[in-house]
């Protein structure tokens, strides 16, 4: 599938849309004919954060988009990641803090972490990746 772009109105206001059911927008890799957009996204999904508090991991999912004559979302289908997923984010967290490789919010990325935990506007706390290692 060719990723097609939105205009930058358009590609605003799904981001809004998705925003409030916790995704965020990747790419939108089709526009088919009925008008459907079908796109990459990441579902914001709580898990156990080892600390005692929960963290938002971002799981990635293909969803399926139709938006009426105004562009308000009206259907969409995909947006739930399989258990699977949440558990394999779940021990992917898991590793990081074992590996000594996810930084704390606010905290300095300290050499060799790949991962940050940031507050968002809601006030929660989110798994970011920050950079590479080749390790």
């Amino acid at each position: 599938m060719a990723r097609q772009k939105l205009g930058a109105t358009d590609d605003k206001s799904l981001r809004a849309a998705l925003a409030e059911r916790d995704l965020e927008l990747v790419s939108v890799d089709e526009r088919l004919p009925d008008g459907t957009l079908a796109v990459s996204a990441n579902k914001l999904c709580p898990i156990p954060g080892g600390d005692g508090k929960p963290l938002h991991a971002p799981i990635p999912v293909s969803l399926r988009i139709r938006r009426d004559a105004r562009g308000a979302v009206r259907l969409l289908t995909g947006d739930t990641p399989p258990a699977e997923a949440i558990a394999d984010a779940t021990r992917f967290v898991e590793g990081l803090r074992a590996n000594r490789k996810l930084a704390e919010a606010g905290a300095a990325v300290p050499p060799g972490a790949t991962h940050q935990i940031e507050i968002d506007p809601q006030g929660r706390r989110v798994l970011r990746r920050r950079r590479f290692t080749a390790s």
